[in-house]
């Protein structure tokens, strides 16, 4: 059974590329590994569970425009709220809520993988649909670990199961059936200060090279899906890095309107982080720093206004 990793334990690096690939295979390697970048998974698992689905897809893909469309629509899945929604509506808390969700994921693309495989192989020579017929190909693209992680949460794989059989009581088949816009899929070709601060603070959290939920951090996550970034201490080194004040860094991300505001308009809060007085700006939406929500941070309490 799968380990369920909650938050990123290690740095995520990704393989060179082998000498003696094709371009198209080396296109998909890069893929494989952007999309093991959003799991929180080891790179083992991700090779037993998520890889085979997405090769098999990609290999039955017509060309390149059908490709690209492909993983575009199977990184929407990935990345989608939906299944965290749907941990919420079977009265889990955060935690379990967010573990089921990467269940979910994956449901779903190993729904798109086996949609791709099958093609028009599910209608017969007599014109008939056969509902039901991906559930005889699922050995194609599942691995045994695979069919053992998706079996593993009845609630998600009742819905699998949904989804071919009873579409309409399916919440996977309605994630499948939303067109991914461009907004979720692709970088914005102009981003706004904020937004680049937080794209940064995000890939350095992911990468490591700044810690979470220490005593010496300046990012902790907070009960109820919120973090608090500690000022000014947590704008200095992207203020430093962009030739900008911090004070400028602080008022761009404030123009996210993603950060808490009390009843008269404070929006700075003060917060005890193992003894010591904090002040600093507390974030709505842990999901904006982390793909994966980890668990809050031991180091801090007492979060009030300044």
């Amino acid at each position: 059974m799968l380990t369920k990793l909650l938050y990123w334990k290690k740095q995520r690096v990704a393989p060179a590329v082998v000498a003696g690939r094709s371009h198209s295979e080396e296109s998909l390697e890069g893929a494989l590994v952007e999309l093991w970048r959003n799991v929180a998974l080891s790179k083992e698992e991700f090779n037993l569970t998520y890889a085979p689905a997405v090769r098999a897809a990609m290999a039955a893909a017509d060309g390149d425009i059908h490709r690209k469309a492909l993983y575009k629509r199977i990184k929407f899945a990935l990345l989608a709220s939906n299944g965290v929604i749907f941990g919420r509506t079977h009265g889990l808390d955060v935690e379990d809520s967010m573990v089921m969700s990467q269940a979910f994921a994956f449901a779903a693309i190993v729904a798109i993988a086996l949609e791709t495989c099958i093609g028009d192989d599910r209608i017969d020579q007599a014109g008939e649909w056969h509902p039901g017929w991906e559930l005889f190909k699922a050995q194609d693209v599942l691995s045994k670990e695979g069919w053992e992680w998706l079996t593993q949460y009845p609630p998600v794989f009742n819905d699998w199961l949904a989804c071919f059989l009873a579409p309409e009581r399916s919440e996977i088949r309605k994630l499948l059936d939303v067109r991914p816009r461009k907004a979720v899929m692709e970088k914005a070709p102009k981003q706004s200060a904020g937004g680049a601060y937080l794209l940064w603070l995000k890939h350095k959290v992911m990468d490591e090279e700044i810690a979470f939920n220490t005593a010496k951090s300046h990012v902790h996550v907070l009960p109820e899906g919120r973090v608090f970034l500690a000022l000014p201490s947590a704008l200095q080194r992207y203020a430093h890095d962009q030739n900008m004040s911090v004070r400028a860094v602080q008022n761009k991300l404030k123009q996210l309107r993603i950060h808490e505001v009390d009843a008269v308009g404070n929006d700075t809060f003060g917060a005890n982080v193992d003894g010591k007085k904090k002040e600093g700006m507390i974030l709505c939406d842990v999901r904006v720093l982390f793909d994966v929500v980890p668990a809050d941070s031991e180091h801090i309490n007492d979060t009030d206004k300044k």
